[in-house]
């Protein structure tokens, strides 16, 4: 696996490459992955993502846990890999996580319910178990590219008690030691690349202690490796490839808490500089720069979709780009009645689409009579807006320009 990356100020900005069969995977940063919902985005078909402009389209989907929970025999007895399974096109990486950054559409949100054993996936037929033995199987039948470790993530709520939080951080050490010690047993992901979460709850020296705890057992991991290297005949396969471990990504804490940037910085602070640092869930751009100014490589795309389901549409404008107009909100409601008689795109300029072909007008309509169409083309809209200005980010890093594109975003910008 190689790893370039170059320091632009106090910014990160590089790529990631590994092989696994004949195809080289690439993930460059900053960036964006795609969420899903077991390889789809929500309210999108194959063919209404392929509307989506190929440059802004992420080679990287993001499939939590539970959304493929039921099917780990029918994925497993397909012949291809995950990728093909879900047509997401070649090379794109598939990554499962144990957590889902989007809401479920129907019904209310599922309890965690960790134990000091195993953590709650929430699937199709109820509550199932799943500890750190249970959880490599099922990656091993998976086969994934990138998979997240095992971890108690059960803390993202403001009003986390501090048991809960020493009870997290001690089962998430015992998850990562146990799922090494598996992963050192076991061939079938031998092409599999590792995530492990970053926890602590809302507290900035459990967050330290994690990192420095989880930083020691992977290292002990390589350790154990480089030793069997040295006796061929004891050696398993799969131990060619030593550093197994991708990135990193920071969890359990509730994005609206008033010392978020805090607490990322302090899981982020004393990782190696060859690893991505991954944040998922819902970042506004406002929130993308400061996280970015925290050392934070990848994002998901859950934000635009989530604003999707609640009707609304990303409208700030993106410097340097055709969607650069005159200064405006950061998100528009489409339920308003304001947009009743408003005949124009939802953003001037805008090149997606929802925009080429409808109206805010149509828009309102959908929504009033419950269409489905209305997620549909906002999710388009909001999607194709949000990677073009990750693509804008990347860019005004890699040139030294992003102090300049971050004041021009967010003097263009009211934020809600």
């Amino acid at each position: 696996m190689d790893f370039e990356v170059r320091d632009v100020g106090a910014l990160r900005f590089g790529r990631t490459v590994w092989s696994k069969g004949e195809l080289k995977k690439e993930i460059c940063f900053p960036g964006c992955i795609l969420s899903t919902n077991a390889g789809s985005v929500p309210h999108l078909t194959t063919e209404t993502y392929s509307y989506i402009p190929k440059q802004f389209r992420p080679n990287v989907a993001k499939i939590p846990l539970l959304s493929v929970i039921d099917h780990e025999e029918t994925i497993s007895e397909y012949p291809g890999s995950m990728s093909e399974l879900f047509n997401l096109g070649s090379p794109s990486v598939t990554m499962v996580t144990t957590k889902d950054s989007l809401p479920r559409t129907r019904g209310k949100p599922c309890p965690t319910l960790n134990t000091i054993k195993a953590v709650s996936v929430w699937g199709n037929s109820g509550r199932i178990m799943v500890d750190p033995a249970r959880h490599i199987e099922l990656m091993s039948k998976l086969e994934p590219d990138v998979f997240e470790i095992l971890g108690d993530s059960d803390t993202a709520m403001e009003n986390a008690s501090k048991k809960r939080i020493s009870k997290s951080f001690a089962n998430s050490v015992k998850f990562l030691e146990d799922s090494l010690s598996i992963l050192k047993k076991r061939s079938e992901l031998k092409d599999s690349l590792l995530i492990p979460p970053l926890q602590g709850g809302n507290s900035t020296e459990l967050r330290k202690r994690y990192t420095t705890s989880a930083l020691k057992l992977l290292g002990d991991h390589r350790q154990y490796l480089y030793k069997f290297e040295t006796f061929p005949s004891l050696t398993p396969s799969y131990v060619a490839s030593v550093d197994k471990t991708i990135g990193f990504s920071v969890e359990g804490i509730d994005c609206e808490h008033s010392d978020y940037i805090d607490l990322v910085k302090a899981s982020v602070a004393d990782l190696p500089k060859n690893k991505l640092r991954f944040v998922p869930g819902p970042q506004s751009p406002r929130r993308v720069f400061e996280l970015l100014e925290a050392g934070i490589d990848i994002f998901d795309t859950s934000y635009p979709i989530i604003l999707a389901q609640n009707n609304k549409a990303i409208v700030f404008p993106i410097p340097g780009t055709s969607n650069s107009g005159n200064p405006g909100p950061d998100v528009l409601d489409l339920s308003d009645d304001a947009n009743r008689l408003a005949f124009e795109p939802l953003l001037a300029g805008c090149t997606c689409y929802a925009c080429q072909n409808h109206t805010r007008a149509y828009l309102y309509h959908l929504i009033a009579v419950n269409e489905l169409l209305a997620p549909i083309l906002l999710t388009l809209h909001n999607l194709q807006h949000y990677l073009a200005f990750f693509e804008r980010v990347r860019l005004a890093v890699a040139s030294g320009e992003y102090e300049k594109f971050k004041a021009e975003t967010l003097r263009a910008t009211v934020f809600t």
